[in-house]
C-alpha cells in the first residue's frame, strides 16, 4: 500500500487525463473523458481542449488509474491461476507416479511367491505403507480365473487424498513342474480357509519344495510334526488357550505334502498360529500360517442385481454390499462405511461413493451407470480390516463387438520335436465369433519355445499359428494371447511338453491280500523318456498281462488294454486265491521297452499284537513294538489305523495313541513312565471292517528307590589323593554340592580338587572339613562312577575316615560314611 501511494503521489497530475495510459485518448476523441454529469457545450470543449494543452501528458486520471488496476489484478489473476493448475497437475502426477509404483513393487512381490500361498492370508484393506502412510494400500484376489484353478488374478489399489486411486492387477500361473530333485529347498504351510468361525475347523497342508519351488511329488520320507506355537486374543495379546487342537500332530509325507486338521475349540475368539517343522538328514525346514477364529466380519459380499448393461450411458445396475463373517453370515452390529471404486471399464458411480450399512439388514446398496463404450465394467467394494469383494458387469449393444479373445491348443500335451497348433478367434459379447482387425501378440511364462503373432484383417474371426518348444525342454508353459490394442480381453492356454517316450515303469499301490478277491491294489504303468521322467504328453494304449500267479484285472480279465492319461495308465488287481503267493504283472505298450513287477499276496491280517512286557522304575520308558500277523504268525504289511489304550490312565504317557500303518508290518512307539502301578497297553486295529484279534503288553511300574553306594575294594589310595567308585541305582542325579568330611583335621587340612568320571568339577578356593563345595555341571549316571579327592601336604590320608555328602537337584543328600583310604 506504501508503494502505490507513492506512485499516486507522483503520477497524478490530472485526475481527467487518460493518455498516460492510453494514448488514443486525445482531442479528436471526445468520448475519452470524465464528467461529473451531462454532456459538455462546444465553448466548455474549446475551453478544455486548451487547458490540455497546458498538461502534463505524463500524469494519470483516477478511471484511467482504476482500469489500469483492473487489468493488472486480472492479469496476475490468471497467471495465479495459472500457475495453480499446474502446479496441482504436477503434483498430482507426481502423487500418482509414486502410487503406481508402490502397486508395481507389491504386484511383483506377490507374483514372486509360491503359487500355493498366495490367497486370503495376502488380503488387506486400507493399510498404510510404512514408509509413506499417505498413501493406503488394497489387495485382494479372484480365484479359477477363466474356470482354471491354475490361475489366480491379483488386484493391488492405491489410494491417496480424497477419492484417487490407482489399480492394476496380474494373472498368476500355476507353472509349476514335478521336481526331479533330490535336495529340499523349503516347506511351506498352507490353510483351506485361513478364516473360521468358533467351533469349526480348518485343512492345513504341508507341502515340501525343492530349490527351484517345484512340489517334490516323489517325497515320502522323514515327518512333518505340527503345533500350536502361539495363542492371542484379536487385539495380538498373547493368551493362555490353544484356541484348539490339531488332528494329527505328525504325519508322513506322501507325494511331497501331508494334510490335517486344525479344530477350533470353544467359542474363543483369537488368532492362532500354527508351526510346521520337517526332519530330515538334511536338516530341519519349518513355515507357519496364522489362523483367524472370530464371530466377526470378515468380508465384503457384493453382488449385482443385474450383470448385463446397454451400453447407452443411460442403463443401470443396483449393487449390494454387506459384511459377512467367515460362514458367509451378516453381520449388521456394527455399521461399516463401505467404499464402492470402478476399478476397471468405463461407467458411473452414484453419489456418495462411501455408504454406511444399514442397521436394519447390515446391507448398503450403489448405483452404477453404464457409459456408451461397450466392455466389462469391474466394481470393488472395499472397507477397512475387511477383505475387499468386486462384481463383473457387461456394458454391451445390440451391435456384436469384438470383446474376447479364445485360445485352443491342439493337441495341448506334446513331445519336445513337435508343434501344437494354436487356433485365435475372437468372440462378440453374445460369445458369437465376429471379424476383427488388429494384432495378437503370445506371452510365454517361460520362454521355452517360438509362436508368432498373428494379424486379422478385419475380416475373418479365426486364425491359426504354431508353438514350437526349443530341443530338450520338458515341463508345462502357459501362453497368453493379448491384443496389441489392448481392446479385447485376454485368454491362456496350457501346453505340456514332453521328451520322447521309450518304457514304461511299472509300479503298485497298496497291499494285496490273498483273500478270495476280496483285496484289491492298484498297478500304475507310467511311461518314461530316457531319463525316466514322466512322459505327461502320452496319451496312448497300454496292455496288462498277469503273466503269472492267481489274479485277475478289475474288467475280470488277465489281459487288460488302459488308455493313459497324462502318460499314466492304472488298472485294479485283486487277488484269486486264499493262499499267500506271488502274482507277476507285465506291461507292454506299442514302441515301448515293457515291465515286469512281482506282486506279493500275503496273508489276511489276524492280530494286533503290542509288545514286550516289561518291568520298569518311574521316570524310565519302555519301546513297544505294534505288528500286524496273520494266522499262522506271519507278520504282514498293513494299511490302516492301529490305535493304543493304556489302563488304567495316569500311570504314564504314550507318544502317540495312533499309529499310522502305510504298508509297514511293524511301527514303535515309546510308554514313559510317571507313577508306580501296572498298566496295560490295548491295541486295536480293523480289517475289511471287521476287528482283529489282539495281544496287549503289560508293564509293571515300580517306585523308585534313589541311592548311592561305595562299591566294594574300589579305594586306592596315594600321598595326597584318593579315589573310590560308587553305585547309582533307581535314577540318575545330577550333584550340585559335595561336603567332604574327615578326622582329625587342622585348619591347614584342605580339600583342593574333587574329580569324578575323569572331568574336573571342582577347583579353586581350597576347602577345610565339612565345608561345601559347588560342583561343575555334573551328572551321575545309574550304575558306576570314580570320583576322586585331592588334598594338600598337610592331611594325613592313610587310616583317615572320610564322609561324602552328595548334594543333588531333586532337593536330596546321599552320604557315604567312613570310607577309610
Amino acid at each position: 500500500m506504501l508503494k502505490i501511494n507513492k506512485i499516486l503521489s507522483k503520477k497524478i497530475k490530472s485526475p481527467l487525463s487518460l493518455r498516460g495510459l492510453f494514448p488514443f485518448c486525445h482531442s479528436r476523441f471526445p468520448f475519452c473523458h470524465s464528467r461529473e454529469s451531462g454532456n459538455p457545450s462546444p465553448p466548455v470543449i474549446a475551453r478544455e481542449q486548451s487547458n490540455r494543452r497546458n498538461l502534463n501528458l505524463s500524469g494519470f486520471s483516477l478511471i484511467e488509474l482504476m482500469v489500469a488496476v483492473a487489468i493488472l489484478a486480472m492479469a496476475i489473476f490468471g497467471i495465479f491461476q495459472a500457475y495453480t493448475v499446474g502446479f496441482m497437475s504436477i503434483n498430482d502426477a507426481k502423487e500418482r507416479t509414486i502410487a503406481t509404483n508402490y502397486m508395481q513393487e507389491t504386484m511383483e512381490e506377490i507374483v514372486g511367491l509360491p503359487f500355493e500361498t498366495i490367497g486370503d492370508n495376502l488380503a488387506i484393506t486400507g493399510e498404510p505403507i510404512i514408509s509413506n502412510p499417505k498413501f493406503k494400500k488394497t489387495i485382494y484376489l479372484e480365484y479359477n480365473i477363466e474356470d482354471s484353478p491354475q490361475l489366480k488374478k491379483v488386484n493391488v489399489m492405491i489410494e491417496w487424498g480424497e477419492s484417487k486411486h490407482v489399480h492394476g492387477s496380474t494373472v498368476v500361473y500355476d507353472s509349476q513342474a514335478p521336481s526331479e530333485s533330490s535336495e529340499i529347498g523349503y516347506v511351506i504351510l498352507i490353510a483351506n480357509p485361513y478364516y473360521i468361525l468358533p467351533n469349526d475347523e480348518s485343512t492345513l497342508t504341508a507341502i515340501i519344495k525343492d530349490k527351484n519351488g517345484n512340489t517334490m511329488t516323489s517325497w515320502s520320507e522323514g515327518t512333518f510334526n505340527f503345533k500350536i506355537s502361539n495363542s492371542q486374543d484379536l487385539d495380538g495379546n498373547t493368551i493362555g488357550d490353544t484356541l484348539g487342537n490339531l488332528v494329527p500332530s505328525a504325519k508322513t509325507p506322501v507325494n511331497g505334502s501331508a494334510n490335517i486338521t486344525f479344530n477350533s475349540s470353544g467359542d474363543v475368539e483369537g488368532l492362532a498360529t500354527i508351526e510346521v517343522t520337517l526332519s530330515t538328514d538334511q536338516g530341519d525346514f519349518k513355515d507357519n500360517v496364522i489362523l483367524h477364529i472370530t464371530y466377526a466380519g470378515v468380508y465384503i459380499n457384493l453382488t449385482a442385481d443385474k450383470q448385463v448393461l446397454d451400453a447407452d450411458g443411460i442403463d443401470t445396475a443396483i449393487l449390494t454390499a454387506s459384511v459377512v463373517d467367515a460362514g458367509g453370515n451378516v453381520v449388521i452390529d456394527p455399521t461399516t462405511k463401505i467404499t464402492f471404486t470402478i476399478t476397471e471399464g468405463y461407467g458411473t458411480l452414484s453419489s456418495p461413493t462411501t455408504k454406511t450399512t444399514s442397521e436394519e439388514d447390515g446391507t448398503t446398496s450403489i448405483e452404477v451407470t453404464s457409459s456408451s463404450t461397450p466392455g466389462k465394467i469391474k466394481v470393488t467394494a472395499t472397507a477397512l480390516s475387511l477383505i475387499a469383494d468386486y462384481v463383473y458387469i457387461i456394458s454391451t449393444s445390440d451391435e456384436p463387438i469384438p470383446v474376447q479373445i479364445e485360445m485352443i491348443a491342439d493337441p495341448p500335451n506334446i513331445y519336445n520335436n513337435d508343434s501344437s497348433q494354436i487356433t485365435v478367434q475372437i468372440l462378440d459379447q453374445f460369445e458369437n465369433p465376429i471379424a476383427y482387425n488388429g494384432t495378437i501378440d503370445f506371452i510365454q511364462d517361460i520362454e521355452i519355445g517360438s509362436i508368432d503373432s498373428v494379424t486379422f484383417d478385419g475380416t475373418g474371426n479365426s486364425m491359426t499359428t504354431q508353438f514350437i518348444p526349443i530341443s530338450g525342454y520338458s515341463g508345462t508353459v502357459t501362453i497368453t494371447a493379448q491384443s496389441q490394442a489392448e481392446d479385447v480381453f485376454t485368454d491362456s492356454v496350457v501346453i505340456t511338453v514332453s521328451n520322447q517316450p521309450v518304457a514304461i515303469f511299472l509300479s503298485s499301490e497298496g497291499v494285496l491280500y490273498a483273500d478270495s478277491g476280496n483285496s484289491t491294489i492298484t498297478i500304475k504303468a507310467e511311461i518314461v523318456d530316457a531319463g525316466s521322467n514322466l512322459v505327461s504328453s502320452y496319451n496312448g494304449e497300454v496292455t496288462f498281462y498277469i503273466a503269472e500267479g492267481f489274479g485277475l484285472f478289475s474288467d475280470n480279465s488277465s489281459n487288460s488294454i488302459v488308455t493313459a492319461i497324462n502318460g499314466i495308465a492304472e488298472i485294479s488287481l485283486k487277488s484269486t486265491s486264499d493262499v499267500p503267493g506271488d502274482v507277476k504283472i507285465q506291461a507292454n505298450a506299442n514302441g515301448l521297452t515293457g515291465d515286469l513287477i512281482t506282486v506279493t499276496a500275503y496273508g489276511v491280517p489276524y492280530e494286533v499284537r503290542v509288545s514286550p512286557d516289561s518291568n520298569i522304575d518311574v521316570g524310565d520308558d519302555s519301546e513297544l513294538t505294534v505288528g500286524i500277523y496273520d494266522s499262522v504268525d506271519n507278520p504282514v504289511p498293513f494299511e490302516g489305523l492301529v490305535e493304543l489304550n493304556m489302563s488304567p490312565t495316569g500311570l504314564g504317557i504314550l507318544d502317540e495313541t495312533t499309529l499310522y500303518f502305510k504298508g509297514e508290518t511293524t511301527q514303535t512307539t515309546n510308554f514313559h513312565a510317571t507313577n508306580p502301578g501296572t498298566v496295560v497297553i490295548t491295541p486295536t486295529a480293523s480289517y475289511n471292517n471287521q476287528a482283529l484279534g489282539l495281544t496287549t503288553a503289560t508293564i509293571i511300574i515300580e517306585e523308585v528307590v534313589i541311592s548311592i553306594n561305595l562299591v566294594e575294594d574300589s579305594i586306592n589310595a596315594g600321598s595326597q589323593y584318593f579315589n573310590f567308585d560308587i553305585s547309582v541305582s533307581g535314577s540318575s542325579l545330577i550333584v550340585e554340592e559335595m561336603i567332604v568330611s574327615w578326622e582329625g583335621y587342622a585348619n591347614n587340612q584342605k580339600l583342593t580338587q574333587i574329580i569324578i568320571n575323569g572331568n574336573l568339577v571342582f577347583t579353586g578356593a581350597e576347602r577345610k572339613s565339612g565345608e561345601t563345595s559347588d560342583i561343575i555341571d555334573t551328572t551321575l549316571g545309574k550304575g558306576d562312577s570314580t570320583v576322586e579327592l585331592l588334598f594338600n601336604t598337610h592331611v594325613n590320608i592313610v587310616d583317615n575316615s572320610f564322609d561324602v555328602s552328595f548334594v543333588c537337584s531333586n532337593g536330596e543328600t546321599y552320604t557315604i560314611n567312613e570310607i577309610l583310604p
